[in-house]
């Protein structure tokens, strides 16, 4: 598990020499401007250089009549009541 984290430790110091004149950039307009939006972003940095991720189109037939999808077991309030023994 430390390999795990001292791998992305490393990779996301990388990342952050790589990229440190957009991460100062933003870091300047955060300091003004507070929330940033991702037009906002865009306009200071450019745009991502991969495609936005969509979201799944899943079919209506798919869920119960309640919108849970089937593969989530059904409510027990019981478990969540805390009933002394």
């Amino acid at each position: 598990m430390r390999k795990l984290i001292d791998v992305a430790y490393e990779r996301t110091k990388a990342l952050l020499n790589e990229k440190k004149a957009q991460v100062e950039i933003l870091a300047e307009k955060l300091l003004d401007k507070e929330v940033l939006f991702q037009s906002d972003v865009e306009t200071l940095i450019g745009r991502r250089p991969y495609d936005e991720k969509k979201s799944l189109d899943v079919e209506d037939d798919q869920h119960h009549e309640c919108g849970i999808s089937e593969g989530v077991p059904p409510y027990d309030p019981s478990v969540t009541q805390h009933v002394p023994v």
